[in-house]
């Protein structure tokens, strides 16, 4: 994720909490160039950004304005191997570089908010 500049990190850091939205990639080690994938990956029961099966991601994909095709996938290395999907563009996401939320994000983001707003955060 790197700290090049922290209010990228710390936009980030505010998409898992207080808001839940998951990883959306792997990080890459600065010295070996190798990809990390032990990140926060789940799939929230409401609204979410990361799914468990491709099926999911094909199923709600719709609801973000997007196609089947746009789900990507990648595979946790911790702690079983995890394969993770997800329709969120790349690279350019809150959540795979800490740049600018996308649906997803924003989907989640807004429904917090609504919770909130009834008296149920």
């Amino acid at each position: 994720m790197g700290l090049s500049n922290p209010h990228r990190v710390l936009r980030h850091e505010a998409g898992h909490r207080p808001f839940g939205l998951a990883d959306e990639s792997c990080r890459v080690d600065d010295e070996t160039g190798d990809p990390t994938c032990d990140g926060g990956y789940h799939q929230s029961r409401a609204v979410p950004n990361l799914y468990r099966t491709l099926r999911a991601c094909e199923d709600d994909a719709a609801d973000l304005g997007r196609t089947a095709a746009n789900c990507r996938t990648f595979t946790s290395t911790h702690p079983l191997g995890q394969t993770w999907f997800t329709s969120e563009p790349q690279p350019d996401d809150l959540m795979f570089n800490n740049t600018v939320p996308r649906a997803a994000d924003i989907r989640r983001i807004l429904w917090l908010y609504a919770r909130c707003s009834e008296g149920r955060c």
